[in-house]
């Protein structure tokens, strides 16, 4: 059979315990998830690591083929700015009031303790793997002489407002920190110390914009750079400095010299090369869409460069071409969701969709043609779905859970009007609703339609069915809007509290007397007479861009905000928090039932809500492959056992369930190494496409 029985038991969505408390929220796609990058740092060419939004440290041993994610942080409260490696083992990472360390190339990765510091921390620098700065917001200067264990605060001013974003030591006493005011691009901060940061001396230069970075090629040559593309040298030490060049339409963000005379000075959009040590430098832009944040050499003449998006770019000569080398396959937003099974399911975009096997954790896109601009989904059963398409109102349908779909046909609205919503309530019978009041129902799987559109004109937002006659309806105006005999006749109440009208944007109904709707205004209304009258149990202080309602029950529901998910067992009366995804939209909300359900939004973004269960009580199924060696220190082989065999895919999941690692093979080949070198001993599950199959297994790094 396509779809493996053991799938079902894999951590993160696979035979989920009753206990909801048990369950969690857990990214699942794509891998490595999505993150804005801020910073690179590696060691050589081959080994470095990458650093930004989500609590995301990913590592590479392959030159940024493929990357492992070290750490993330599920509640998305941590944004890495800043990672610094002083050889292949030691190095820290810093963001927000976060300060982390590793002994271990990140294997282990240890939170360390941050003196009381009012401000972000924005850059790190060691000499050795003892003595180390931190800089950041109001004036924070933080120094350890213990390679972090502690950390001294040696300057933080709430009064002041300058902030420092770089900085940098020559030797274990004379180091230099840069910045300036946050929206005061006019105004630079440098200040320098002789006695390893205890004091410090302020050389800011008049009318130099606000400073993002500092270099020394040696003790007394140095540089930095900022906004309006202003980059000063000193060769006193910091004491005093001349500005080299400026550019008012760049903003340099990076500097690094490769030697005395060949130095690199990157922004966002482009970037600016000198050969005579600084004295002149030529612009060059980046091209092919990519955006920088960040910049680090390898040797001496690679380097690499984080960005937007995940993004990771290459040069093998000193900058003067890039390659991006982070994944290039593109991740439009996901912006309906649904499942047919735990395994099965659907989501879209805006003119194209894609299908799952595997429970969210891969998508392959079906092709039905061009043309289409997809609006919404409906899976009633588990085997048949249903994809609403308005520019060209067209119904695309499948019968055999996702592997087949057919185009069937809307009736066109006048002016190009929009439908909104659409809901089956059986494989048979479904409505569709939009602009002006127009309603149509089907009783034969979406073949024809008969017109149940409302005598007013206002703008349906949403709609539920209870069974084929019972459903209800929203529009803009505030209106819910009953129907008892399946759209041949319609009661209208106003959705009112406090004599204040409501705009009700989704709504959900458990039974034919208890529902909910969430509105514009963040008020969930709760009805318990079949929507003859509401009320508003609670308010909702979150972003409500396409809010999503699920109820297992009368008393247990989530609410989808614009990029939170809530919870409630006591009926919407009191929400808590279920997670929060900062800068990820959240688009659409399914569950199958109370313990698994998903979330999609932005970059393609699924997460998935289930029982983490550990590999451990995964069977081993790896009757097409073998891993070798087993144990492994490094590196595993993977191998097809029989010789026309093809991988084509590969997946390594952690004792927790936590996808690390997934990669497509291209063109198929019998075997594939795999870097495991970033992994911390234990157990691991790796899941193989072998043809058309999956396989699972095990293996332990030692």
């Amino acid at each position: 059979m396509k779809k493996q029985l053991f799938f079902m038991v894999m951590a993160s969505i696979l035979f989920p315990l009753s206990v909801i408390s048990q369950n969690t929220w857990m990214s699942i796609y794509p891998s490595p998830e999505i993150q804005d990058l801020n910073d690179v740092c590696f060691v050589n060419e081959q080994k470095g690591w990458a650093v930004g939004t989500g609590g995301a440290i990913q590592f590479t041993g392959d030159g940024g083929i493929t990357w492992v994610t070290q750490h993330k942080n599920q509640t998305w409260d941590e944004n890495f700015k800043s990672v610094y490696f002083i050889d292949e083992n030691e190095g820290w990472v810093v963001g927000w009031s976060k300060i982390y360390h590793t002994s271990n190339a990140g294997q282990n990765w240890e939170k360390q303790t941050k003196p009381y510091a009012l401000g972000d921390l924005e850059d790190v620098f060691f000499v050795d793997e003892d003595t180390g700065w931190i800089v950041g917001y109001y004036k924070i200067i933080l120094k350890t002489t213990d390679g972090g264990e502690n950390w001294i605060k040696i300057s933080n001013d709430i009064n002041s407002e300058k902030n420092f974003f770089g900085v940098y030591f020559t030797n274990a006493m004379h180091g230099c920190a840069v910045g300036g005011v946050d929206f005061n691009f006019d105004s630079c901060s440098i200040m320098v110390t002789e006695d390893g940061g205890n004091t410090w001396v302020d050389t800011s230069p008049e009318n130099v914009s606000r400073l993002n970075d500092v270099y020394f090629i040696n003790q007394d040559t140095g540089f930095a750079c900022g906004y309006d593309g202003n980059i000063i040298k000193t060769t006193d030490g910091g004491y005093s400095w001349d500005v080299k060049y400026e550019n008012n339409g760049f903003t340099a963000i990076n500097i690094y010299f490769y030697d005395d005379d060949y130095g690199i000075v990157t922004g966002r959009y482009e970037y600016v090369i000198t050969q005579d040590g600084g004295e002149t430098w030529t612009k060059y832009y980046i091209g092919n869409n990519m955006v920088f944040t960040g910049f680090d050499a390898a040797n001496d003449t690679a380097g690499y460069a984080s960005g937007f998006g995940g993004l990771v770019a290459k040069t093998t000569n000193r900058g003067y071409n890039w390659e991006q080398i982070s994944d290039t396959t593109p991740h439009p937003p996901f912006n309906n969701i649904g499942f047919f099974d735990a395994l099965s399911g659907v989501t879209t975009s805006s003119n194209t969709f894609m299908v799952t096997d595997d429970g969210g954790y891969t998508w392959n896109i079906k092709d039905v043609g061009t043309g289409f601009k997809f609006r919404d989904l409906s899976l009633p059963s588990n085997t048949v779905g249903y994809i609403l398409s308005n520019s060209n109102y067209k119904l695309v349908k499948t019968v055999n859970g996702g592997e087949n779909w057919s185009v069937l046909d809307l009736p066109a609205l006048p002016d190009n009007l929009d439908y909104t919503r659409m809901q089956f309530v059986n494989e048979m019978t479904g409505y569709v609703c939009g602009e002006n009041g127009y309603v149509y129902r089907t009783e034969d799987g979406g073949n024809t339609w008969q017109d149940k559109s409302l005598t007013t004109q206002p703008l349906l937002t949403g709609m539920y069915f209870i069974n084929e006659d019972l459903g209800w309806l929203i529009s803009q105006d505030g209106k819910v809007i009953r129907t008892v005999s399946g759209g041949n006749g319609y009661t209208f109440y106003d959705l009112k509290y406090n004599d204040k009208v409501y705009e009700p944007l989704d709504i959900f109904f458990v039974n034919e007397q208890v529902g909910y709707i969430a509105t514009k205004e963040s008020e969930i209304f709760r009805t318990e007479d079949g929507g003859n009258s509401w009320q508003a149990v609670s308010h909702l202080s979150a972003g409500v861009y396409n809010p999503r309602l699920y109820f297992a029950d009368d008393s247990t529901g989530w609410y989808k905000s614009t990029t939170k998910v809530f919870f409630t067992k006591n009926g919407g009366k009191k929400w808590d928090m279920d997670v929060n995804y900062y800068s990820t939209s959240l688009y659409d909300m399914a569950f199958l039932d109370a313990n698994l359900g998903w979330v999609c939004g932005n970059n393609s973004f699924v997460a998935a809500y289930a029982t983490p269960l550990g590999i451990e009580k995964v069977p081993d199924q790896s009757t097409r492959f073998t891993t070798f060696p087993n144990p492994a220190r490094d590196q595993i082989i993977i191998s097809a056992i029989h010789s026309n065999d093809r991988i084509s895919h590969y997946q390594i999941y952690d004792l927790n369930g936590r996808l690390l690692t997934s990669s497509v093979v291209n063109s198929g080949r019998q075997k594939v190494k795999i870097d495991i070198s970033g992994f911390t001993t234990g157990m691991y599950l790796i899941k193989v496409k072998v043809n058309n199959r999956y396989y699972i297994s095990r293996f332990l790094k030692n």
